[in-house]
């Protein structure tokens, strides 16, 4: 008996002490090229209500990986994807590798600025200077909405906008998601289109061993 108690407070010891991320929403945005060919896939996890972590999948030819980034505790962890068809659903499980130290981007936004606009047919455009002197912004988004039960700006920002991901000086005051938006480079000349391919509602909840 006294070995099934002490098993017991051994196990809910390491239930206390193990950090719990929970998901409530999975998102796709997809960036596309010429004549809408899609580019790139941005698949990541959110909780709505706290966007300072969330959860990347990374898929190539050879590995399916995903990478929970945790912005308070300034750790990023690491684990394996398996994924599986549930009928027509396809379905993400996720297996813990290891965690390490979250290494911020080496690029200083500290001399940016941004400006807002709206345009005459209802799209916000967000300009980014390097300089708060600058005449001409680096770089330009103009973006469409569509309305949301909670301002859910970042999580486009998270998906799309590197190496402003976590920038939280980049925000709307509104209830509303990014629908679609274009990206446009001054220095040197680009552009790309992004498009919210896929936006549904989950329940994940991840337990990293300390």
């Amino acid at each position: 008996m006294r070995k099934f108690y002490f098993l017991a407070f051994i196990f809910a010891f390491v239930l206390s002490s193990a950090q719990t991320y929970s998901f409530d929403v999975l998102t796709k945005y997809n960036s596309l090229g010429k004549n809408n060919k899609i580019h790139n896939e941005n698949v990541v996890y959110f909780n709505s209500d706290n966007f300072n972590y969330y959860l990347r999948l990374l898929r190539g030819q050879e590995y399916f990986y995903a990478y929970l980034f945790d912005n308070e505790l300034n750790k990023v962890h690491e684990f394996n994807v398996i994924e599986k068809i549930n009928g027509k659903e396809i379905v993400f499980s996720f297996e813990y590798v290891n965690s390490k130290k979250l290494i911020r981007n080496p690029i200083s936004q500290k001399n940016f600025s941004y400006e807002w606009s709206e345009s005459s047919n209802d799209v916000k455009i967000l300009k980014i200077y390097k300089t708060r002197k600058a005449k001409k912004p680096n770089q330009e988004y103009q973006f469409s909405f569509k309305k949301s039960n909670k301002n859910l700006f970042p999580i486009f920002r998270i998906s799309v906008m590197h190496p402003l991901e976590d920038n939280n000086m980049i925000n709307i005051a509104d209830n509303l998601i990014v629908e679609k938006a274009r990206s446009i480079c001054n220095n040197p000349p680009c552009s790309c289109d992004f498009r919210l391919a896929d936006y549904k509602n989950v329940s994940l909840e991840l337990v990293i061993p300390q």
